[in-house]
């Protein structure tokens, strides 16, 4: 379990890196309207990007089944990318629905 969790931790900290390098305004930003688009792009990005790695690892290929030590830690990394997938898709869609 301790593996599958620091995959999906790398998974999710490589994402978040990439994304902060193409939006350096996050940090410079004051304005809290900037901040609260800045975090929908991100959540929005994250559950998208998190639910393409499920789907990949739904297809069983076995390349991937081989890299991850079999079939049955694939499944657990394709089960919690999922459950952490939709939490990030439910918290976009309630950061959206927050009153400005």
């Amino acid at each position: 379990m301790k593996t599958t969790r620091n995959v999906i931790w790398v998974m999710i900290a490589t994402i978040s890196t990439l994304w902060f390098a193409v939006e350096p305004q996050f940090f410079m930003s004051n304005n809290l309207f900037e901040w609260r688009s800045a975090i929908i792009q991100y959540s929005g990005i994250l559950s998208l990007i998190l639910m393409s790695i499920t789907m990949i690892l739904a297809m069983r290929l076995s390349v991937i089944e081989n890299w991850l030590s079999g079939m049955d830690k694939a499944y657990r990394i394709h089960k919690w990318l999922g459950i952490s997938s939709i939490a990030l898709g439910i918290s976009h869609w309630l950061w959206y629905q927050i009153p400005k």
